[in-house]
């Protein structure tokens, strides 16, 4: 399948496919789909917010900071590519101005924690991954699979949820958000 990263340009990408229940709803005003992705045996879910328009997505975002959605459960046919973000960061001058001096240094005192006295931290390394594939979504270091509850009603209403075009997601615990990211493009 292709993935439209403009109105003009396409690029081929692998996509998975699913016909489920799950939380979604169309808002008129935000310009986009919206559909929950529940994590398996777990409180998180990943939720993906995707333009009306191709070119979208920076308004979008605009839009969505503090936005809590109106979901509804409905039969979706969920098009999404399959995809594996990374992050990584350096947070020694972040923690340098959040007050943690001593532990960089030379002198620092980790008596308590290993025989060697002479360590002291030199780098604190921050890295973040999510992956979404067929078998689920993996974010940071915690496996989720997507799920559905099978004994519920099926309801009436229906949507077609195809990210075949730039999205933003969050991945949250309640109102608590972990990771927030976009995607534009496959490569």
């Amino acid at each position: 399948m292709n993935f439209r990263v403009s109105d003009q340009k396409s690029v081929p990408v692998e996509m998975m496919s699913q016909n489920e229940l799950f939380s979604a709803a169309h808002d008129r005003e935000l310009g986009a789909k919206i559909i929950e992705l529940p994590y398996r045996n777990s409180s998180l879910s990943m939720l993906i917010y995707l333009p009306d328009k191709v070119d979208g997505l920076p308004e979008l975002e605009k839009k969505i900071v503090g936005y809590t959605p109106n979901l509804s459960k409905m039969d979706v046919t969920l098009r999404l590519p399959k995809f594996k973000i990374e992050f990584s960061t350096q947070l020694n001058r972040v923690l340098k101005a959040m007050g943690i001096q001593d532990a960089f240094q030379k002198s620092a005192d980790f008596n308590d924690l290993v025989e060697d006295s002479k360590v002291y931290v030199s780098k604190v390394i921050h890295k973040a991954f999510i992956e979404v594939n067929e078998e689920g979504a993996e974010a940071a270091a915690a496996t989720a699979i997507l799920t559905v509850r099978y004994s519920m009603p099926r309801p009436s209403s229906q949507m077609v949820f195809n990210a075949d075009h730039p999205f933003a997601y969050v991945i949250r615990d309640g109102e608590t958000i972990y990771f927030q990211g976009h995607y534009v493009n496959p490569n």
